[in-house]
């Protein structure tokens, strides 16, 4: 959250159009091969045989983890895919004239000290608090996306590593015998 804030602040025109079709390419691309990877992840969950009858110990165990690994990495992989419609929708905006119009943090902090300094009393309009309340609001959906795309990435980051550790962890179980009594 403080690097989205951090982007808000200091990236005073937003996120560039091009970038943000960019990005929509991406996620849509995404969202595409997730969905086709949940499916082919149900179907072999399906044809896994959880029956634990006449099973040992070291059996049910692997059982367990299997169906651990199917529940979390779909789950992950939904949440992705989740994160991903509402981030098409929010970079979405950033196509708008409004969104990508220029708003320095900085120079209204700088603006509103000066004011105080002088002590001088602006009259309030309805006209200038509306301003200030749609460019609070571009900031704070320019922030909100900065903020999805980084957890985005994170989430994504998590899912991959926790594929690697199950698959590694399966290829470690898999003991390959080369010569008597001694397996790889």
């Amino acid at each position: 959250m403080v690097i989205a804030i951090i982007l808000t602040v200091f990236v005073s025109t937003g996120i560039n159009k091009d970038f943000a079709g960019y990005i929509i390419s991406a996620l849509s691309i995404f969202i595409g091969l997730n969905i086709s990877l949940i499916i082919m992840l149900f179907d072999k969950f399906n044809s896994t045989n959880f029956d634990t009858n006449n099973k040992t110990y070291k059996d049910k165990v692997k059982l367990l983890k299997h169906r651990n690994f199917f529940m979390q990495f779909t789950s992950l992989t939904a949440y992705s895919i989740i994160l991903s419609l509402v981030l098409i929708v929010l970079l979405s905006i950033c196509f708008s004239q409004h969104f990508t119009s220029s708003i320095s943090i900085s120079e209204k902090i700088a603006y509103v000290w000066e004011m105080m300094k002088t002590d001088w009393t602006p009259g309030w309009s309805w006209k200038i608090f509306m301003f200030a309340l749609w460019q609070a609001t571009i900031l704070v959906i320019r922030c909100f996306t900065y903020y999805l795309l980084f957890y985005f990435i994170i989430i994504l980051f998590y899912s991959v590593g926790s594929a690697y550790a199950y698959i590694s962890q399966e290829y470690e179980n898999k003991k390959i015998e080369l010569y008597k009594d001694r397996k790889f």
